[in-house]
């Protein structure tokens, strides 16, 4: 109880538990699947529209510190989440499922990792700078960490938010 208390005086996230938000999936089961294509509204109590794919990840990321600074809405308080965290999601999510999450091959969106930041995806030779994606691989089998590129929008790939504990 001591280190959570601390935790929540000093805004330190290193000590304790780092418990993380997520919309529910169906039933509420897993997590929440991000279709490619229109937005919908999830929720009665606080309505929350899709962050519909499109965008570059800066764009997201702008979005991202636009709306979890403004207290009217829903993505208030939010982030986007770390490769770490997206492992720990995918495995949770596929336990109570037992499908994956961010599910490419079934019509979902591939998701950009902004709460990440890996000195290794700065390739000075590329023409661009790079950030994590995640998404997993039907006809593989298997989930993928990749780096795409920051400034080039695409139709497949989107922004997962999470609140923070």
């Amino acid at each position: 109880m001591e280190i959570l208390l601390e935790q929540g005086n000093n805004q330190n996230n290193a000590a304790g538990w780092r418990i993380l938000f997520l919309q529910a999936g169906e039933n509420g089961k897993g997590i929440r699947d991000i279709p490619i294509g229109e937005s919908q509204v999830q929720g009665d109590k606080f309505p929350r529209p899709d962050i519909v794919a499109g965008k570059s990840a800066i764009e997201y990321l702008a979005i991202q510190l636009q709306e979890s600074q403004d207290p009217t809405s829903p993505y208030h308080g939010e982030s986007g989440m770390t490769l770490e965290e997206w492992i720990v999601a995918f495995m949770a999510h596929l336990e109570e499922t037992e499908r994956p999450m961010d599910d490419f091959g079934a019509g979902n969106s591939i998701v950009y990792l902004t709460g990440a930041f890996l000195s290794a995806a700065l390739d000075e030779e590329a023409e661009t700078d790079r950030i994590p994606t995640a998404r997993w691989y039907r006809f593989d089998q298997q989930a993928g960490l990749f780096v795409d590129e920051l400034n080039v929008p695409s139709e497949n790939i989107t922004v997962r938010f999470a609140m923070r504990a």
